[in-house]
């Protein structure tokens, strides 16, 4: 950050300027025994950010707080807001989590509008894979299944899917938890537990709204995914998440969740498993003459040798990220291959988009 800052408010300015100009997601600010840390979330990495001056450090939690209209009394429970900073002529939607700590509030950001817009055709699906979720997303009915861990960009993927069938010929709604990005045209629904607004009950309320398409966020629990499952097969096109790491741990958790495995086979159309992997900065990225060599179910693959460098444009060598992807179709497939989505980063790799290290370290838990 370029500008001394000589106040709290000063500082918060300062910090989310820079923060849309690097591309943060999430930024922590964390109280230590001395000072406060700052830390930013750029593609998925935490990155050091100055901290602010001790005379005012503590300010900026309160400040904050009061921008989200919480509770500047209560430092014992977590509490979670919103609110809304103008840049440019431009709004973001920012998200707010406290936590009590050791030595303090911990807080953290999420800036709304700095995630990446849904748009089907910039994800990173490779040719036959668009082409195969195109399909299905035609369909009267159905399940679509985008499964990964955490930081994958399952939402995205489904918001995407949304934004490319929202015409007005069409009734959408969503039932999520939280809503991350709004959507023109869609009717979103936010769950509330507390309030009895559970995925369950908002499912029954819809099937009387005359849905042609419901986005589930996520499938937690066994009522949720029968009444899923059932919306599906009843003339419906449903889209939905499961947090797993592989396809055929997603067919294991269905299962768990006491879906039976011929309904799993008959009801699903596409399950969608996929990762986020850096890309390589254009501006900085250097191809090494000598070839990697890596070993696939016993077969030798020569790939191109790309290093990520780090300039000015990017810091890291890397700027943005892609996602890999490995469909696979239940009604026509009996097993998926646990190499599909590596073979879906070797890709990438031979068109310089990312690096091996890179593809080896997003796909650590790979079957």
């Amino acid at each position: 950050m370029m500008d001394i800052p000589h106040s709290a408010t000063e500082f918060i300015e300062h910090l989310l300027r820079h923060s849309i100009l690097m591309r943060v997601s999430d930024l922590h600010i964390e109280p230590q025994q001395f000072n406060f840390r700052i830390r930013a979330r750029i593609d998925n990495h935490l990155y050091l950010f100055s901290p602010p001056p001790n005379e005012f450090s503590e300010e900026i939690v309160t400040r904050l707080k009061i921008l989200a209209n919480l509770n500047i009394t209560e430092k014992r429970l977590p509490q979670d807001g919103q609110f809304t900073w103008s840049y440019h002529e431009k709004n973001y939607s920012i998200r707010i989590a406290t936590l009590p700590t050791l030595y303090g509030e911990k807080i953290v950001l999420r800036l709304i509008n700095n995630l990446q817009q849904p748009e089907l055709n910039h994800l990173g699906f490779q040719p036959s894979h668009l082409t195969l979720l195109k399909k299905y997303l035609t369909l009267p009915q159905g399940m679509i299944l985008v499964t990964g861990p955490t930081g994958s960009g399952k939402t995205l993927t489904l918001y995407s899917c949304l934004h490319y069938l929202n015409k007005d010929n069409r009734n959408i709604n969503s039932v999520e938890d939280p809503i991350e990005l709004p959507l023109e045209g869609i009717n979103q629904i936010q769950i509330c537990e507390k309030a009895g607004i559970t995925f369950t009950t908002i499912l029954r309320a819809l099937l009387r709204q005359d849905p042609d398409i419901i986005m589930v966020g996520e499938i937690r629990d066994p009522s949720t995914a029968e009444m899923a499952m059932k919306t599906a097969q009843t003339g419906h096109l449903v889209l939905s998440t499961l947090h797993t790491n592989s396809t055929n741990t997603t067919l294991m958790r269905l299962h768990n969740l006491g879906i039976a495995k011929d309904l799993i086979h008959s009801c699903i159309s596409l399950i969608i498993s996929q990762r986020l992997v850096r890309c390589l900065c254009s501006h900085c990225k250097t191809c090494l003459p000598n070839k990697k060599q890596i070993n696939i179910n016993e077969e030798i693959i020569e790939l191109p040798n790309w290093q990520a460098i780090g300039c000015q444009q990017c810091s890291s060598g890397y700027k943005g990220r892609t996602a890999i992807y490995d469909c696979f179709e239940p009604t026509k497939q009996a097993h998926a291959s646990p190499y599909n989505l590596l073979h879906s980063g070797i890709l990438l790799i031979k068109q310089g988009i990312t690096t091996l290290e890179e593809v080896y370290q997003t796909l650590g838990d790979i079957e």
